[in-house]
């Protein structure tokens, strides 16, 4: 008897090449957070979610106008604020001398807050490599995190004075601006981004709290009439109606920035999928394959956006392109090798000194728009820590040059930031290596 017997046979040559294998394939299920979805479909429509997003864009444009209508109100109504705030305001016997507190306000947690910001701008804005930039970012979001901290214990134990407030606030603006100018809603890693956010909004909070709170606030009220604050070089009352209602601008478009950039870039998506992959590498590579696939597609459809807006509306001519110059999320290596190879070198970089090699990267350098923002970057900060050191001597404290053991903590913090830079430093005008490999023909 034939062992087939009975086994129905199938005529391969005559079949679809396919078939055989139907019963060996099974459904598989693809979880919902790894469908990444598009923002603009494959002929370079936008989508329905996009369409959303541009609404809501659009529509917070009017935030413009209402800021300083906001200021001006708030201008007027200070008086009754504080009547229902601050019943009891002492007034200021001036010179008024503030108790120490090293752990906000120190020589060291200053030194090592300025060497953080201005060795992660260098980094951020002329090095490529995102392991050294993002360590190098988290140190910076971990001392800002830790003064966050402290700020909020010391207010809720009312030990924290306005003088402290005021330069905390300084610091926490000195890690925020510079750098939010430099990289805005660019992301990095979901740890990063998170961390980023829950600094942004508890600092929008603390403004808003310190704002209010004025005439009446800490242990040292009978000081707070004559703390003193420094803004671009001109020293004035913190305290004064005036001021409060410029800081309440200043917190104003920070939000609206916050809001605008940070959460409606991607989408609101893409701003609260950001905890669950702090926790599950499946959702991080889902998260940053988000990032991937919609960036490029986005900026080019912006980009035509932007260009169709330009061609009919003349007030469009001044706005685009720096807004352009600011959107660009080119990095440093990639922008001077697309620009390098435009520019006509007379002279052979393996034959000139070292001087002429930097004269000639920084040359090519400058023309990067990212580049270009880290050297804003670094102006602003130039002159957030003169404004801040000003903000220090207005006030008479006795912690003005008292070392804390939390100020050393921020100090050995800085180490690996001012190591990478030096790294950095040193690669400048470096010749290219060329190595060549023996070839044996025997």
């Amino acid at each position: 008897m034939n062992d087939t017997e009975g086994v129905p046979l199938h005529d391969y040559n005559n079949a679809d090449p396919f078939s055989q294998h139907e019963e060996e394939l099974s459904p598989f299920w693809i979880p919902p957070w790894l469908n990444t979805p598009n923002l603009v479909s494959p002929n370079g429509l936008p989508t329905k979610r996009l369409r959303q997003i541009n609404t809501v864009i659009n529509w917070s444009l009017i935030a413009f106008p209402l800021i300083p209508i906001l200021c001006l109100v708030a201008l007027a109504l200070w008086s009754k604020v504080d009547e229902n705030l601050c019943p009891k305001i002492i007034k200021c016997k001036d010179p008024c001398v503030v108790e120490a507190d090293p752990d906000i306000a120190g020589i060291g947690v200053r030194i090592a807050t300025y060497t953080q910001t201005i060795c992660n701008i260098i980094l951020l804005g002329f090095a490529s490599d995102g392991n050294r930039t993002s360590a190098s970012y988290h140190a910076l979001v971990l001392t800002s995190l830790a003064t966050i901290i402290t700020l909020g214990i010391f207010s809720i134990q009312t030990k924290l004075s306005l003088h402290h407030s005021v330069v905390a606030s300084s610091l926490l603006t000195i890690t925020i601006l510079p750098t939010h100018i430099l990289e805005s809603w660019r992301v990095r890693s979901p740890g990063i981004f998170v961390a980023q956010q829950v600094r942004l909004a508890i600092y929008c909070a603390y403004a808003w709290w310190l704002i209010l709170e004025m005439p009446c606030m800490g242990a040292e009220p009978q000081c707070n009439l004559c703390t003193r604050s420094s803004l671009f070089g001109h020293a004035s009352r913190v305290a004064t109606h005036g001021n409060r209602s410029l800081r309440l601008g200043v917190v104003l478009f920070t939000s609206y920035l916050w809001l605008r950039q940070v959460v409606w870039s991607y989408g609101p998506r893409h701003y609260f999928e950001s905890v669950p992959a702090t926790l599950s590498e499946t959702r991080k590579q889902a998260w940053n394959s988000y990032i991937d696939e919609n960036r490029d597609s986005l900026t080019t459809w912006r980009l035509r956006r932007l260009a169709r807006e330009r061609k009919y509306d003349q007030f469009s001519r001044f706005l685009i392109p720096g807004w352009l110059w600011y959107d660009d999320v080119t990095t440093a290596r990639r922008g001077i090798e697309q620009r390098r190879w435009k520019r006509f070198l007379p002279l052979d970089k393996q034959k000139v000194n070292w001087f002429v090699r930097v004269w000639e990267d920084a040359t090519v350098a400058i023309r990067v728009p990212r580049c270009q923002r880290a050297i804003v970057a670094l102006l602003l900060s130039v002159l957030l820590i003169s404004d801040t050191e000003h903000t220090v001597k207005l006030n008479l404290s006795a912690d003005r040059d008292q070392w804390g053991y939390g100020q050393i903590l921020a100090l050995v913090a800085t180490i690996p930031s001012v190591a990478d830079v030096t790294r950095l430093l040193l690669r400048l005008g470096k010749r290219p290596y060329i190595a060549i490999n023996r070839v044996h023909t025997l």
